[in-house]
């Protein structure tokens, strides 16, 4: 595993610019980091691989963004890190929103939920109103003490032994 001074050295990045690489190839390399002692992230062969390509893509004149899409293509990831293909959709890829035959169902169901949050509300704001009540009947707070019992401890323990004399 390697740490981000290591991949520092060995890349030739900054920390700024590890972060902001590291960010672009999230996809494919989020399963390949871990962190380590004081929570210092540490990383695995593989994103030290996908840094090295970048590197030499951008050497090559290609720029961040696209370096990172090239090395998306060659490894056959989509952004989220979900192989393209047929099996994508078992990768995760999210599934398309189901619209419901019955629109008035819908339409019932939203209007429960609206009467639901509403006593809800009525709810909290009566237990608010109790308690603003006790905390309004509580004892005020105990007055000041003196002046002489407000110096530290330590004065008023000198002040005691000096007048005893």
């Amino acid at each position: 595993m390697y740490g981000m001074s290591d991949l520092q050295k060995i890349t030739g990045y900054t920390s700024d610019q590890l972060r902001d690489r590291l960010g672009r190839v999230w996809g494919i390399v989020a399963q390949d980091h871990r962190r380590g002692p004081k929570n210092a992230v540490l990383v695995g062969d593989k994103t030290l691989a996908v840094l090295r390509r970048m590197r030499e893509l951008e050497s090559a004149e290609v720029g961040p963004n696209d370096a990172a899409k090239q090395i998306m293509a060659e490894l056959g990831v989509d952004g989220d890190g979900a192989r393209k293909g047929p099996s994508s959709v078992a990768h995760g890829a999210p599934k398309q929103p189901q619209t419901s035959p019955n629109a008035s169902q819908n339409t019932s169901d939203e209007s429960a939920l609206v009467d639901e949050l509403r006593d809800r509300i009525r709810f909290l704001e009566r237990e608010t109103e109790r308690l603003w009540g006790l905390v309004d009947g509580l004892r005020a707070l105990p007055a000041p003490r003196a002046e002489e019992d407000r110096r530290p401890w330590i004065v008023r323990r000198l002040r005691s032994l000096v007048s005893r004399r």
